[in-house]
This record gives C-alpha cells, structure tokens and sequence, in this order.
C-alpha cells in the first residue's frame, strides 16, 4: 500500500511569489517540503499502527519502505506499508515461559503463548519453535534422529494493522495538512530572505 498526497495550487502560486515569480527554483523549495514531509508521514503511520499493535513506533517506522526522495525533477516521494509483511515475534516482548514463549501483540488484549516456543540469544533474541511433520536428521548432534523442522516465528503484520483499524483517510489527512505546513514554511522563509531578516 502506497501513499500519495496532494499538493495545493494556490499555495504553489505564493511559493512562486515568494519567489518573486521564478519558476526555475520552484522544484527545489516544493522537492524541500515533500521530504520534509515524507519524514513527518512516517511517524504518523507508526502512529496510528501502534494504537493497537503493542510494538514501539521505531520498530513500525522501520518497517517502512521509505522508496525515494523527491527530487526537484520527480516531485514525488513515496512511503509503503508491504502487505502480508509481518514482523518478527521479537518485537512483540517474548518471555520464555516453562510452557513455550509468552507475547503481546494487542494493546486490547491479553499475552498468548507459544507452546513449546523458545528464544534464541546467540540468533538476535529470535524465537523459534518446531513445527511440521518429522524428518530424518542428516547431521549435527541430533543426526539420525526423527526431529520437527525449526522455523523462526512471526507477528502481526503493520500494514494488516493499519487496514483493519481503517486509519488511512485520517492519516492521509494529517499528512496533507502536514505538507501545506511545510509549503507555507518555505513561503515565510523566502519572504523573510527578501526583507533581508535572515
């Protein structure tokens, strides 16, 4: 899922004031305000993924695809949250309990537990369990043995999150407002330049 927000043209008209009408340096302060605002949005996407989802804002942040900053050629700026991305269960506050891994994915709702779940150290605080038919060790400690195969474990995804809480016409609207602030920031900006203030 992309996001893309709209710029206002009448406020590209007192940029072009601001700019005593030159055309030619307008892509720049328009380029400068669309990643300004590209790094607000990113934050406000955590934001409202983290009302439900019990992670830290950094860990959802992270989760998304920045893509590329604009460019006074592109004007564009894209932020992506992957479908069916999930995160891992290390980031969901694991607990090695003597039944498997207790964790919390929901603010609105109790710990679950992985049964016969288990965390790694050396592997990065991972955690893993067995799962699948039996299978024939080939080697190591356990080679001969009939094991379940290991698979890391995952969480909830954000995006998946974001969708089912049906955040997306708010937070389009905080980060359209977001980029008219950062339009009218580089419009006082090149005004208070041609007073000579700054």
């Amino acid at each position: 899922m992309g996001l893309l927000i709209d710029i206002d043209k009448k406020q590209l008209r007192e940029l072009e004031a601001a700019l005593d009408g030159s055309l030619k340096m307008l892509p720049k302060q328009v380029s400068t305000a669309i990643n300004k605002t590209r790094t607000k949005a990113a934050s406000t996407m955590a934001k409202s993924v983290v009302k439900e989802l019990a992670v830290t804002q950094k860990t959802v942040r992270d989760a998304i695809d920045k893509g590329r900053r604009s460019t006074p050629k592109t004007l564009r700026a894209m932020l992506t949250l992957r479908a069916g991305e999930r995160l891992p269960l290390k980031q969901f506050k694991p607990r090695q309990t003597r039944k498997g891994v207790s964790y919390k994915v929901s603010k609105t709702e109790g710990r679950k537990t992985l049964k016969s779940g288990f965390i790694v150290q050396s592997l990065g605080s991972h955690v893993f369990a067995r799962s699948g038919p039996k299978r024939r060790v080939r080697s190591g400690v356990n080679k001969g043995r009939m094991k379940q195969a290991i698979y890391k474990k995952y969480g909830a995804s954000p995006w998946g999150v974001y969708v089912k809480q049906d955040v997306d016409p708010e937070v389009r609207k905080q980060i359209n407002e977001e980029l008219r602030k950062q339009i009218a920031e580089r419009i006082r900006f090149l005004r208070l330049k041609q007073q000579g203030v700054i």
